[in-house]
């Protein structure tokens, strides 16, 4: 491969295949030349809002592999930076709140969902506004939390309760399954 692949598609997919492989150094240069030949794509095209999404995408690609090596910091920058591309980008915002909870900074995850549960809910399809959901309900269990939770449920009526146990049972057993339906790449 080399640097005049002019659509960074070759670099994307064999960053992806490094990630896949554990080999995450090389799954970010791959990450950085695609993102670099995709910023200059943008640049010269008069379709931006096409390119927008896959660029926003690569950042979060290599946000993954910069986790896995233990980069945080570098790991972060790029969530951040792919929000700033693509606000609308769903998958950032998911991917964002799940690296909190890995990192088991529940306080800025609480903010976070707090800050953006609104326009993730309107952007997200079902799936997508789900998946936030469990995200946001996975960060009240295992924060000390339960307090709100109760609050928020208040409502419901006594007859419900069993479904609401149930819910929160479910919750608690299918933690770990979570990161397998949603893909190997993200966290």
């Amino acid at each position: 491969m080399t640097e005049y692949d002019e659509s960074g598609e070759a670099f994307y997919s064999r960053g992806f295949c490094f990630l896949e492989l554990e080999k995450y150094h090389k799954a970010c240069e791959d990450f950085s030349r695609a993102i670099k030949m995709d910023v200059k794509k943008r640049a010269m095209s008069k379709a931006i809002e096409m390119a927008k999404g896959e660029n926003s995408e690569l950042y979060v690609l290599r946000a993954a592999a910069y986790k896995r090596m233990g980069e945080l910091t570098k790991s972060w920058e790029d969530l951040d930076t792919a929000v700033e591309v693509d606000p609308d980008h769903i998958s950032t915002y998911l991917d964002t709140l799940e690296m909190y909870i890995t990192t088991e900074t529940y306080r800025k995850a609480l903010e976070y969902i707090e800050k953006h549960e609104k326009h993730v809910l309107e952007i997200g399809d079902e799936r997508d506004s789900t998946l936030f959901l469990y995200l946001k309900a996975t960060v009240y269990i295992w924060e000390p939390l339960i307090i709100r939770i109760l609050d928020e449920i208040q409502g419901i009526s006594k007859n419900n309760e069993p479904i609401l146990l149930q819910f929160f049972s479910e919750i608690t057993k299918n933690f770990a399954k979570r990161a397998v339906i949603r893909g190997s790449h993200m966290f």
